[in-house]
This record gives structure tokens, sequence and C-alpha cells, in this order.
């Protein structure tokens, strides 16, 4: 792990007191730069991608998103703690009931996913121990004195999840990036989100700071309450949808939705090509180039923040 240490305790047979409140059940995979909680029992194809993912080459964040259904028939709920190559950050990524508690030097926070759609995504610094947890669990000490020490590359059932920082390790300044501004001190979301840099079609840069809405003739959903900018796509050959995907900002990074488009939305980037699942949503990285409906290209492009942190570029 990213200077330290994955413990875990594994769920016990043994008979609960009466009114006892049981704690979740978490599947759990630990990869070298990771660790992905699902509630129990996770479905079959989730366990094969992440047991892959944590036996492979060390992932990115795009890529493990990626492996993670949502819609109808996919993931409810989830916990996904990823560290970048320079690991003074935590990018933590929450869905359904799960949650995330952090401690700092300054106290605890937890983040949750407070109702958010698709997830909950926020990036942090300054933390020097973690826990998955559920949204309605006691924010208490982590010092579960069932957990063992779990090595990367591993797949187990647990009901409790923590990483501690190795003794002695440097931590980063107290600063985090992320859309939650509150929780407790340390470890906070407090820098202003950037805006989305893209281009359409080798057009000129836009930069928006609110959603992004493409497609033919783009509409404004009207369970969308806060300001959006609609981009009409002008020619093609009618294989784009009226509204085909959106780009939003989530936690100081860039997510793309196909919205349930008739032909498609094609990911590529310097480490290889998909086909985005209707309705599905992804985090994109400055290089990444979004395919919608055959003949529509959008660039993501990188701004000046970016160019300053070079981990988040897309792979070349």
């Amino acid at each position: 792990m990213v200077s330290g240490e994955v413990r875990a305790a594994v769920p016990t047979a043994a008979p609960r007191e009466a009114g006892a409140e049981s704690s979740p059940a978490w599947e759990v995979f630990v990869g070298e730069r990771f660790i992905a909680a699902f509630a129990a029992p996770a479905p079959a194809r989730v366990a094969l991608a992440f047991t892959e993912a944590a036996n492979g080459p060390t992932a990115d964040l795009e890529d493990l998103v990626g492996r993670i259904p949502l819609g109808p028939d996919g993931v409810e709920t989830f916990a996904l703690m990823w560290w970048p190559p320079t690991g003074d950050t935590v990018t933590a990524v929450v869905r359904g009931d799960a949650a995330v508690d952090l401690a700092s030097p300054g106290g605890r926070r937890r983040l949750d996913a407070s109702g958010i759609r698709p997830w909950h995504l926020a990036d942090f610094r300054d933390v020097i121990a973690l826990r998955v947890s559920s949204s309605g669990a006691p924010l208490d000490a982590m010092d579960d004195a069932d957990a063992a020490p779990v090595e990367p590359s591993r797949r187990f059932r647990a009901r409790s999840v923590e990483w501690h920082a190795v003794a002695g390790a440097e931590v980063a300044s107290p600063e985090a990036r992320g859309d939650d501004a509150g929780g407790a001190a340390g470890a906070e979301a407090s820098a202003p989100a950037r805006s989305i840099a893209f281009r359409i079609a080798g057009g000129e840069l836009r930069r928006s700071a609110v959603p992004v809405l493409i497609g033919r003739r783009p509409s404004r959903p009207l369970a969308l309450p806060e300001p959006v900018e609609l981009i009409r796509v002008e020619g093609g050959t009618g294989a784009l949808s009226a509204t085909h995907l959106e780009l939003r900002l989530e936690g100081g990074r860039i997510v793309a939705t196909d919205l349930r488009s008739t032909n498609g939305t094609v990911v590529r980037t310097g480490s290889g090509t998909r086909r985005m699942r209707a309705g599905e949503s992804i985090v994109v990285a400055p290089g990444t180039v979004l395919e919608l409906g055959g003949d529509t290209i959008v660039e993501i492009l990188p701004t000046q923040d970016d160019q300053a942190h070079p981990d988040r570029q897309a792979p070349a």
C-alpha cells in the first residue's frame, strides 16, 4: 500500500447480544494503490474485474471506476480509495450507503454519498488513517482491536477495513481538493473546483465550471436544478442523440455520462479503447477522446492546474 498498512476484521459467526446491531459485510479488494469495498456479496463480474486489477499492473482511478457497472443491474453501494503515483493525496469515491471516514491531525470527518448520483468523489490531503464505513455508523476512533494487517493483491470479506499511514511517514500539508466543503478540521475539501476544458470536432477551446450537455438539440432535464451549459452540435450524420453526453465536475475531476444515447459513446485513451454502457458515468482525464455516435469527437483538454499535476493526465 502507498506508505501505509491495510487492516481488516473478518466477520464473526458468534451470536450477538439481543438488540445489538451487526456491522455490514464488505467484499474487499486491495491493490498496490487502491482499496475497493462493495456491499457483500460483490457481483461476479465486479469480483473478477477487481481481482484482476489487484493482481495486475497498477491501475489508475479512471480504469478502476470504469470497472464498476451502474444502472438498474449495477452496483448500488461501494467505496473506493485510490492513491496517485505521487502518494500525496487520497481520492475517495462513494455510492449508496457506503462512507469513508478520514482522520487527520486536525480531527475526523466523513465522506458519504449524500444522495449524489452517480457517486460522490473528493480528493484529500493530510490523511493519516481512513476506514470504510456506512452512512449510518458512528464516527468513532479507528482502532478496531480485531483488525489484522492485509497484504496487497488480496480479496476478502470483512466487517471492518482500515488504512493507517506508516509511522514516521511524511504527511502532506493540510489541504484537500473536493466538492464537499463541510466536515472536521484537516483533511477538508476547500479549494474551488477547476473548470472543464474541452474541444468539440476540432473546434475552439471551451471551458465551463457548470455541467455541460452535448447533443443535436440538448435540453435541460427538469430534475436538474443547477445551471447547465447546452452545446448544440451542427451537421454530422445524425448518429448523435438529441442530448447525448454530459460533462460535469465531481471533486475536482471530470465525469462523463452517456445519457442513454442511441448510438453510444466510445472512450479512447493512450491505454486503450472501450464503449461506454448506456447511462454509464466514468471519470475522464485530460487527453481522453470521446466519440459520440461515431462522428462527433470531444477532446478533454488539460487546464493550468492539470499541467501543474502531471499525474492527472490520461496515460500516453
